[in-house]
């Protein structure tokens, strides 16, 4: 029970931290193609 407890923390915080990247990427990607155009 307690493994799977810490499999889902784990598993949380992977996804919290993917989510992060992503925004980050596509901030990144928008502010590039605003200097573009």
């Amino acid at each position: 029970m307690l493994q799977l407890q810490f499999a889902v923390q784990q598993y949380s915080a992977y996804v919290n931290v993917e989510s992060g990247m992503l925004k980050t990427v596509k901030d990144i990607i928008s502010t590039i193609a605003n200097r573009s155009f």
